[in-house]
This record gives structure tokens, sequence and C-alpha cells, in this order.
């Protein structure tokens, strides 16, 4: 690896998403499904020509790192941590080639407006982010201010013919939020900024918040529970101010590394009473049946429609499915 440069772009022309790290083993490489041996690859090597020597410096006095990097053109983050062999953790790339969210114009529109809650709810290397980004890029030519707070701080959130100004979590911690923003998106893990969302949605800005969670039912479920006040006066003030929640998932695909698949949960006045009753669990059944009337999509159905296309596996389709039946219920209607 006498060139890092040179052998990180032989690593993304394979298709890698990710480079896994661990002392007492080579390097391996995830590209869709599989998990790649990099023979004859010294993980010491690597850190060694990726990080600064402030950064090992605090790698090992910390026990842990995060953050980003660039090398000739290649972005990338980092995530390691210092166990009792040695360094471990992983290189999560960012390829030019990968295919970006196709989002539903409906989604797009809904953020344009003046005012309300967006939620984008996927477990951890779920596209959230990415997500994200081509919302921004969705919007574009709407002459919006919008202030971005990141836990990612080395990711570009661009939007043609819109203002952006990116910030980083604790700036808004210790600044509050840019007080000429139109829109406001909150790509982050801390859930005490829940509070903050709804108050920035109340008062008449368009929030877009990422948490999480497995799906949009658990994700709904646990900002209700980092809101203050009690239960009732907490139901009422979501329901009147959330327009919409985006489960993301991402898979293994056929004809490329990944594939996202997303249920999406158009908030009608059907939903705001469900909201209201504390009905989350009827979300799953609520997306699939409110299809043609609003626009909602439940997983379900967004995985029937990459099998369909031939996107991914069925086993990924029913690993994946919150309700491998109602999927199989689906497949049998076309006769698949």
């Amino acid at each position: 690896m006498s060139n890092i440069q040179q052998w990180l772009e032989s690593v993304v022309s394979s298709n890698a998403q990710e480079i896994l790290i661990n002392a007492s083993q080579p390097l391996r490489l995830k590209r869709g499904r599989e998990w790649l041996l990099v023979d004859k690859s010294d993980s010491r090597q690597l850190i060694a020509q990726i990080l600064t020597d402030e950064e090992k410096k605090n790698l090992y006095e910390n026990l842990q790192l995060r953050g980003s990097r660039e090398v000739g053109g290649i972005s990338f983050q980092f995530d390691l941590q210092v166990d009792f062999e040695g360094v471990v953790g992983s290189l999560r790339l960012k390829n030019p080639t990968w295919a970006h969210w196709v989002l539903p114009s409906l989604f797009i529109e809904s953020t344009a407006k003046p005012y309300g809650l967006h939620l984008v709810v996927g477990p951890r290397r779920s596209g959230k982010t990415t997500f994200v980004c081509d919302l921004l890029q969705g919007i574009k030519a709407r002459d919006k201010v919008i202030a971005v707070y990141s836990d990612e701080e080395g990711r570009d959130f661009a939007s043609p013919g819109n203002m952006v100004s990116q910030f980083s979590i604790s700036q808004l911690r210790q600044n509050g939020v840019l007080k000429s923003a139109d829109i406001v998106v909150l790509d982050t893990l801390s859930m005490d900024l829940c509070a903050t969302a709804l108050q920035l949605a109340e008062e008449g800005r368009n929030v877009v918040m990422t948490l999480p969670y497995w799906n949009v039912r658990i994700g709904m479920r646990r900002f209700v529970d980092a809101l203050p006040g009690d239960l009732q006066s907490r139901l009422q003030r979501i329901a009147e101010t959330v327009q919409m929640s985006v489960g993301c998932r991402l898979l293994a695909g056929i004809e490329s590394p990944t594939q996202g698949a997303f249920e999406m949960l158009v908030v009608d006045s059907d939903v705001q009473k469900m909201i209201l009753a504390e009905k989350f669990d009827a979300f799953e059944q609520t997306m699939g049946d409110l299809a043609e009337k609003n626009g909602s999509r439940s997983m379900n159905q967004s995985l029937f429609q990459l099998l369909v296309k031939r996107k991914i596996e069925f086993k990924t389709a029913f690993e994946n499915s919150p309700s491998p039946d109602q999927l199989d219920s689906l497949l049998k209607k076309v006769g698949v």
C-alpha cells in the first residue's frame, strides 16, 4: 500500500462500500452482500497513511476517533476504536457511481412549504443523510434559506438556487438556529433535539429531522417519548405539526451494490386521529391502505416493487419485510 490514493481508487472502482479494519486480520471490503478479503493489505499501513499525527495521538489517548477525509477526490468517513489487539473500525466510502434516492415529488413539495415537520427515519447505514442531500437537490431554485446542522461535518449539503449554510450540532446548541432560515435540517443521532425540531416547526419553519430507528412506527413513538409535557399534549403537538415521515432502508441490490427502499406515511386527518389515539402499531397497515388516497407507501409495497423490477433478491426482501406473510400475499396476487 505504497500509494494510498491509487489503492483507494481501486477499492472504489470495485464498487466497495466499506473497508473493515481489524488489527489481527487482513482488511476486508464490503461490496453489496459480500465481504471480500484484501490480500497482503495491512491495516496499520492504512491507518498510518490516512490519519494525521495529531489524529493518531487522539486515537490512542481517547481510544476512539471519528471523522472524514478526502484523498485524491475520494471521500470517506472513518470510525475507529482501540481494543486489546490494536485498531478496529471501518472506512465508509462515498462512491459517486452509486445510485441516489428516487424521491417522491410529494415529499419534495411538502418540504418546500413554509411550515411543517418531516421525519427521516432509519437504522444505522440506511442512507438517511444521503436521502436528505438528495432532498435538498430536489427543492432547488426555490429562493429558500436552508440551515443544515449535522453530525457529519464533512458532508456537502447543496441545493442549487437556494442559500445553504452548514453548521455542526454543537453550534446549534451554542448559538441557536439561524434566524433567517426557512428550512432547518437536523441530521443527528441526538434525540434531545426533538423538542427543538418541533418548536422550530411550530414557529413557522419547515424542519427535516433524521431519527436513528428501524422504521416509521418506532421513530414516531420515540419522538413522542423525547418531548416534555404530558402525553396528550405531546401527541396533540405532533399530530398538528408532522406532515410526513419516511423510513429508509439500504438493501443489497442485484444490479448495483445497494438499493434503496422506503416506507412513507403522509399525515392526513385520519392519521392525525391515529396519532392522538397513540395507535402507532397500526402505521404499517395504514401506509398500505392509504397508498392510493394520499400517496403513503408501506415497506412491503416498496419491497414488492423492487422484486417485480428484479432490483433485489427474494431473501433480501423477506429479511427486511415487517410482515413477510403480507409480502407473500402481494406476490401471489401477481403470480410470483
